[in-house]
């Protein structure tokens, strides 16, 4: 089986501004800690689960809001007009980093659902959240498209509020049809979750158009207990690793938990990620959540990671 070390998504910056040398070091720290797969790490806007959406004419950043069962907070969307995009977005920062990085590049969006369900609506344009998500996801399918053209073989859509409203999880299919669709025979799109159990609806996640489907496994769940049950029909990309806390992972605990989760996966490609994005901590402690991750995987495998000892 071949596992692949990716990182989620977000990667903390140097300053309060972001430039072309703070990604350079964001896409050399990854690479450094024995990845396989990085990110930009998101910091091109001033949120990074928002670095499209707040680029899009029509809205605006409020306040500061908690929507997740975490302290983790993200800026509030004022939805005060239509939503358009002049122009590609996230396409010429890929191509920046791609241009940079000695391994592939994965590229991260936020969701329509999530971006919906994030925003508060001030205009007639958009009768609810329903139609607002809609529009997201015309936008996010013109981005994809783009994305493609520059390059991106994988791309990862993060649609964490889908835990918080389960019952839209036949408007999250229909919502990411256009999206795989956009992408193409040759990109691959990954679905992922995070900050709630996702147990409930892990047999519909795995129905959903995409060829991943991300989880986060960072600790005992009975969602763990559903994949080590049932397997997956779709490749997995395992959050073993908290990215919402420095608290330190223990490999041992992580092997065990990756032992469970493969025993009915049968498929020959298994991602090892941190649970979420790493934006929130300190470069010392993200670089540590990343750097387990060659440990976890040299332990499963029986190997020796890269300044281990045998």
């Amino acid at each position: 089986m071949q596992i692949v070390l990716a990182n989620h998504s977000s990667y903390p910056r140097v300053g309060t501004q972001s430039g072309e040398a703070d990604v350079h070091a964001a896409i050399h720290e990854q690479e450094a800690a024995g990845l396989d797969v990085v990110t930009d790490g998101q910091l091109s806007g001033m949120d990074p689960m928002l670095e499209l959406a707040e680029r899009l004419d029509g809205i605006q950043l409020g306040p500061l809001v908690r929507p997740f069962n975490h302290q983790r907070c993200v800026h509030q969307l004022i939805v005060n007009g239509p939503i358009r995009r002049s122009a590609a977005v996230l396409a010429p920062a890929y191509r920046r980093a791609s241009r940079v990085a000695r391994v592939p590049v994965k590229a991260v969006l936020t969701g329509p659902h999530t971006l919906a369900h994030l925003a508060k609506i001030v205009t007639p344009a958009y009768a609810d959240t329903t139609a607002l998500a809609t529009a997201f996801s015309t936008i996010l399918a013109e981005e994809i498209r783009d994305l493609t053209v520059a390059g991106a073989t994988l791309i990862q859509i993060d649609e964490p509020l889908i835990l918080r409203h389960p019952a839209d999880i036949r408007l999250v299919r229909q919502l990411l049809e256009p999206l795989k669709e956009a992408a193409g025979e040759t990109t691959q799109i990954a679905v992922s979750t995070f900050f709630g159990d996702a147990e409930p609806l892990y047999a519909q996640l795995n129905s959903l158009p995409a060829d991943i489907i991300g989880l986060d496994v960072s600790h005992p769940s009975a969602l763990v207990d559903a994949v080590e049950r049932t397997g997956a029909s779709k490749l997995l990309a395992l959050g073993l690793v908290g990215g919402a806390s420095a608290g330190r992972d223990d490999p041992d605990d992580a092997v065990r938990t990756l032992e469970r989760l493969l025993r009915r996966y049968v498929h020959d490609t298994i991602y090892l990620q941190p649970s979420c994005g790493l934006h929130e901590l300190d470069r010392a402690h993200a670089r540590s959540k990343l750097e387990s991750l060659p440990r976890i995987r040299a332990r499963f495998t029986g190997g020796v990671a890269e300044g281990m000892e045998p």
